[in-house]
């Protein structure tokens, strides 16, 4: 993507089989993207990942994730109630 984004935002939206809705904004491979996203957001994605991984996968995206006690945040939550 960071020499390609039209070329792989196309193989991707085709893979999910979605049509493309706009124009890319412009990619800035040093900038931090991560506050288009709450914490909550991207530990739920961290999880994920955790989960269907293989090893490889683990070892190139484990430094992005983000970890969150969600059984924690569940209790607190129903606390408030």
């Amino acid at each position: 993507y960071l020499t390609n984004l039209d070329g792989k935002t196309e193989e991707l939206l085709e893979f999910l089989d979605l049509p493309r809705s706009g124009d890319l904004p412009d990619f800035d491979s040093k900038k931090d993207y991560s506050g288009y996203f709450t914490r909550e957001e991207r530990a739920a994605a961290s999880d994920l990942m955790r989960r269907v991984a293989s090893a490889d996968g683990v070892n190139l995206l484990e430094r992005y994730w983000v970890t969150l006690d969600f059984e924690k945040m569940r209790k607190e939550t129903k606390a408030l109630e």
